[in-house]
């Protein structure tokens, strides 16, 4: 069985001038990737080693150069979700942790591992619990500036100015949401999939978003080939207040495991259970982006989708059956309208 990885650097709105830049990145994190499934790495081990590459880059808004809080720090969310066993692990508004995701495994992992006189293994930590359980489980802490990339800082003085000065409201289209995550297939058969953000500008200090929260971030099951469920996975990018209310990994999911055109299944997704939401009914406009994998079974192959109501979606994939990754930044058509159009596309691996 073929292994498959596939990225997205969030949706929003990706800049002309940093796209050859941009896809570089996605094919260094495909290519990471792929050589830890073609040394026999489990698909955990892989979106968590991809999404680090993706989470050390300048270029996206999770790790090093996330989006500042009002108040001028760095907190992220991750979370990873192993589609082989269901375990979950996840962090949020954590600081000084300079791979969030590499926690999120961790915790993920530390699921299966029993504590004495019945306690219970945490999935979900927060702030500076989260920052002192990461050190005690071995992960290293930096110190808090060496997470502040200059692009960061300078967009955040720029904002924060605006509002003081001149109390111009933001449009977050137009602002960094690039979030990121990846979905994986190892040779075996088992699937996961990771999200890691550092939220959206200038928020409150202590807000979490989707990529921390269960059922929105992301989701990862195996299939069951002999009820002839297939395997499935989904990272979310967007704006995270949205994408909480509506659940969009798990909805993403579960109609990719019920159907047969899983372009259909996640354009259907999108447009009934997000722009349609009674969640979002006073929302104008409405942003997210997803990539999902669909495992089509017996050996047949993936189906690798992406999908956004935003301007613009990055994204890169690559099978162990091929010799170099593919990357696509998929863009609205001129005239459609971004928080309320939908562009769904996809290739079979």
């Amino acid at each position: 069985m073929a292994g498959f990885v596939g990225v997205h650097l969030g949706a929003g709105s990706h800049s002309l001038n940093l796209q050859d830049k941009k896809e570089l990145l996605c094919k260094k994190a495909c290519k990471k990737g792929i050589e830890i499934l073609m040394n026999d790495g489990s698909s955990l081990d892989a979106v968590a080693a991809v999404t680090e590459i993706l989470e050390n880059s300048a270029l996206t808004n999770a790790g090093y150069g996330s989006n500042l809080t009002w108040d001028g720090r760095v907190e992220c969310d991750a979370s990873v979700m192993d589609g082989s066993n269901l375990q979950f692990g996840a962090c949020a508004a954590v600081s000084k942790v300079k791979n969030p995701v590499l926690l999120a495994q961790t915790l993920c992992k530390k699921q299966l591992e029993p504590l004495s006189l019945g306690r219970m293994q945490p999935c979900l930590l927060v702030g500076s619990g989260a920052s002192e359980w990461a050190s005690n489980n071995g992960l290293p802490l930096v110190d808090e500036d060496c997470l502040i990339s200059e692009r960061a800082l300078k967009q955040h003085n720029l904002y924060k100015k605006r509002i003081e000065k001149y109390n111009i409201k933001l449009s977050q289209g137009n602002v960094r949401m690039d979030t990121v995550g990846s979905i994986c297939m190892d040779k075996s058969g088992h699937i996961a999939a990771s999200s890691s953000s550092g939220g959206i500008v200038l928020k409150p200090p202590g807000r979490v978003g989707q990529a921390a929260i269960f059922g929105g971030g992301c989701w990862a099951e195996d299939g069951h080939r002999e009820n002839g469920i297939p395997g499935v996975a989904v990272s979310t990018s967007g704006c995270g207040e949205h994408i909480i209310k509506t659940f969009l990994a798990k909805e993403a999911a579960r109609s990719l495991q019920t159907s047969n055109c899983p372009t259909a299944a996640i354009y259907k997704t999108i447009n009934d259970c997000f722009l349609k939401s009674p969640f979002l009914q006073d929302v104008k406009d409405k942003l997210c982006g997803v990539i999902a994998l669909q495992d089509r079974m017996e050996g047949a192959g993936v189906e690798f989708l992406w999908a956004h109501t935003t301007q613009s979606i990055c994204v890169g994939y690559m099978s162990t059956n091929h010799s170099k990754p593919q990357t696509r930044i998929s863009r609205l058509a001129s005239g459609r309208t971004p928080g309320s159009s939908i562009v769904v596309e996809g290739v079979y691996c």
